[in-house]
């Protein structure tokens, strides 16, 4: 193998004799990939932040679902709430429910109430996005169960009105 010779210690010089990058044409396209990198970081941190966000939405509404088809198949054979959810059964993975089922004793309390009933809430999901955080919750009317994704202040008005009925019921 022959030998490797010693590097050349001299400045590297383009066709017009000025170093690379110098120039102002090659300072501007540095800076714009530059910029288009800083850019394209932050469209996909969105990205993923949001994608997070729709992740966590869609998990509890999925909890609150599973109860939702559970009192929904009671509701179908008995025609009544049941009394209580079967403690054999774990409906909320992601941690304890922000508004628990109510007792036998206020269900039946709450039976000849007519409107919308808020039965549960999932844990409250704090979004990174803005408008985003929320509740998934099962509601009772006129016979039927439905979930849904309300807002921190829906959930607070149907709270309070759950809580004026059962007050109001002794």
């Amino acid at each position: 193998m022959p030998p490797v010779p010693p590097p050349i210690d001299r400045p590297v010089l383009t066709a017009a004799g000025t170093k690379p990058g110098s120039s102002p044409v090659a300072r501007r396209r540095l800076g714009t990939a530059v910029i288009l990198l800083i850019l394209s970081a932050l469209v996909f941190c969105v990205v993923v932040v949001r994608q997070r966000d729709v992740r966590l939405k869609r998990l509890a509404i999925a909890e609150v679902r599973e109860v939702q088809k559970w009192v929904g198949d009671f509701l179908a054979i008995h025609r009544f709430l049941p009394p209580k959810l079967p403690e054999d059964r774990t409906f909320f993975a992601s941690g304890q429910p922000a508004l628990a089922y109510p007792t036998s004793r206020e269900i039946v309390r709450l039976r000849g109430h007519s409107g919308t009933i808020m039965l549960v809430a999932g844990p409250r999901c704090g979004m990174i996005t803005p408008g985003g955080d929320g509740y998934a919750v099962l509601l009772y009317d006129a016979g039927k169960v439905s979930t849904q994704w309300i807002s921190p202040k829906r959930f607070d008005e149907l709270r309070r009105q759950r809580n004026q009925m059962l007050t109001l019921n002794p």
